[in-house]
């Protein structure tokens, strides 16, 4: 016998006295100067656990003595770079990637307002929402050359000069008003101007129960799988991958920091755990050995 448990909108079923699966959660941070109804917390809890989760933690070691002292660590201590021969770990940040399913079938087979509620587009939204940086609008940029500005909300961007709808007229051969005199291509025509998009991502926390990961959601694939009657899916996996904000990217976000710092206090009270004790005799006699027959 089962019964609904307490997982938002979606709800995912549990065995009948058995303890309540603690559900991960996505929780979207407010910009931290914000007041009133701009500072919400809002959460999107998961509907099903995710049967596996990803960490990856890369880096690239580097001898270039010069650039690892100046440059790339400097802020890192002069012996550490000695004992490494000028050597150093440049660390990239933690990356978390699972897949999330939603599916709203049991709403539909309940009759439960079937027309607007028996879809998951509210949940899709939510990762859409974040993944784009919530309302934020997003900022045009020109890729090659050209005279093409940013547009301000509610503006359209202008055109490059020398594009087909610009009024401006140049002569033959000769670059456009704003490009410059090297940009040259055959028949001297002038450069197409590539317009990119680009975004803040939304801050997060990832809470996997104790865990609390602070996050921007870098990659999201959505693969829906059946739809209502009115073409709007009812079943959907995201493959969804977060970069972890870590030390000097959440001192500007108090809750991020506060919830990084957590995670920090949490892997040190783990890994003391795991560790061997000192006492043990097998550590002991590889630490005699290993410092020349002379016991710590």
């Amino acid at each position: 016998m089962s019964e609904p448990s307490d997982s938002g909108r979606l709800v995912a079923l549990s065995v009948k006295d058995v303890p309540k699966l603690e559900m991960g959660i996505l929780l979207f941070i407010p910009d931290y100067n914000a007041k009133g109804k701009d500072r919400t917390y809002k959460s999107l809890r998961f509907q099903y656990n995710p049967e596996t989760i990803t960490r990856t933690r890369q880096g690239a070691w580097t001898t270039d003595q010069a650039k690892t002292g100046e440059k790339v660590l400097a802020q890192q201590d002069k012996t550490l770079l000695d004992g490494h021969r000028g050597g150093g770990l440049l660390a990239k940040s933690e990356t978390v990637s699972f897949k999330l399913v939603f599916d709203a079938t049991d709403l539909m087979m309940k009759g439960v307002n079937v027309d607007t509620t028996a879809n998951v587009l509210p949940e899709l939204a939510f990762l859409e929402q974040v993944a784009l940086g919530g309302d934020e609008p997003m900022k045009t940029e020109a890729t090659t050359g050209g005279t093409a500005k940013p547009p301000t909300p509610g503006m359209k961007a202008t055109k490059p000069a020398g594009t087909q709808d610009d009024t401006s007229k140049s002569p033959a051969g000769k670059p456009p008003a704003g490009q410059p005199a090297g940009d040259k291509c055959a028949a001297g025509k002038t450069p197409q101007k590539t317009a990119i998009q680009s975004t803040a991502p939304s801050e997060l926390v990832l809470v996997l129960q104790e865990r609390k990961f602070p996050v921007v959601l870098t990659s999201l694939t959505i693969v829906e799988q059946r739809f209502n009657h009115r073409f709007e899916p009812i079943r959907a996996e995201c493959d969804c991958k977060f970069r972890v904000l870590e030390t000097q990217e959440v001192k500007n976000n108090k809750p991020a920091q506060v919830a990084f710092t957590e995670l920090l206090k949490k892997r040190q009270q783990w890994a003391t755990e795991a560790a061997v004790a000192a006492s043990d005799d097998r550590v002991q006699s590889i630490v005699k050995a290993l410092e020349g027959g002379t016991k710590p």
